[in-house]
């Protein structure tokens, strides 16, 4: 590939980079999108020779498609590769079809060559390792609530199980975001979505102890989330947080992989096995549609449909 064809990608997809901004995407979307775009950028350089955009073909992009098939995704080092799942090939698929379509749309491109690439088909996988409820609450007694640590663990994790929160959420959940009088929050979802989840009894008490004894020790004074790092004052990524829950796991005599999502999606089966209604179930969770949630209950969205 050209420096100049090379150049012009990287503007374009500034451009669309903005274009997603104006349309209201959520910056951690925007990242993603670009990422990906990365990689097809990376690949160009080294497997094609294309003097100009024009020659940006259909046939390209299958090749590419097929060096993600074949490429080993990065893994631990005492784990053999993998390659990359169906539903990862899709995302990146996803990703450079939106951005052709973008240059397609804004006259920078005659045609797309995107348009007739079809995803990898995704074999549906119940997730593993779901606690059930007596393991939930060994877990989460687990949690030593006589340190700041503690606390803020404690806060954290019940509200994932309390509300069904997903990692990006809670993260990005903000102090004027919180209703404790009402034992409320309002969630930013997906893209522009939003929603309002209550918070349980348990997770509420958590939550008033770390915000009143921990949050004014660790936040720096102009940060408006709700958990931060000890260390910086700011928002986290979480994975320290995620080998502390481990770590609980642990010593609570839970041998299980348990992740944020898979609070989640423990969260959801708990609910329904606890007779909750099901529409309750999908707007707790953000879902626009039934038949994700029903991947999350382990049944038939004909049933759930059934069940409404």
């Amino acid at each position: 590939m050209s420096d100049l064809v090379a150049e012009t990608l990287l503007e374009w997809r500034e451009a669309f980079v903005q274009d997603l901004r104006v349309r209201g995407y959520s910056p951690m979307t925007i990242e993603g999108y670009s990422r990906e775009l990365g990689r097809l950028f990376d690949w160009l350089k080294t497997e094609t020779e294309l003097a100009s955009v024009a020659e940006l073909s259909s046939h390209v992009l299958r090749n590419f498609q097929l060096h993600l098939m074949l490429k080993p995704r990065q893994g631990k080092a005492n784990r053999p590769p993998r390659v990359l799942t169906a539903g990862s090939r899709n995302r990146i698929l996803a990703s450079i079809k939106s951005f052709f379509r973008y240059l397609r749309k804004s006259g920078r491109l005659l045609s797309n060559p995107a348009a007739e690439l079809e995803g990898a088909r995704k074999m549906t996988r119940l997730p593993k390792d779901l606690l059930t409820v007596a393991e939930m609450r060994r877990l989460l007694d687990s949690i030593d609530p006589t340190t700041d640590v503690g606390r803020h663990d404690r806060a954290v994790f019940e509200l994932l199980y309390s509300s069904g929160l997903r990692r990006a959420e809670f993260q990005g959940l903000q102090l004027r975001d919180l209703r404790l009088e009402e034992g409320f929050a309002h969630v930013h979802g997906k893209g522009t979505k939003e929603r309002i989840v209550p918070i349980g009894t348990r997770a509420l008490r958590a939550l008033q102890i770390y915000l009143r004894q921990v949050r004014p020790l660790w936040a720096r004074p102009d940060c408006p989330y709700v958990f931060v790092s000890k260390a910086l004052g700011e928002p986290y990524h979480g994975q320290k947080l995620l080998a502390r829950l481990r770590s609980y796991a642990k010593a609570a005599k839970i041998c299980k992989a348990l992740t944020f999502h898979g609070f989640r999606h423990t969260c959801a089966t708990h609910l329904l096995q606890g007779k909750a209604d099901l529409r309750s179930i999908q707007l707790l969770l953000g879902h626009t549609k039934l038949d994700v949630t029903a991947q999350y209950l382990h049944v038939d969205p004909s049933h759930l449909r059934a069940l409404i």
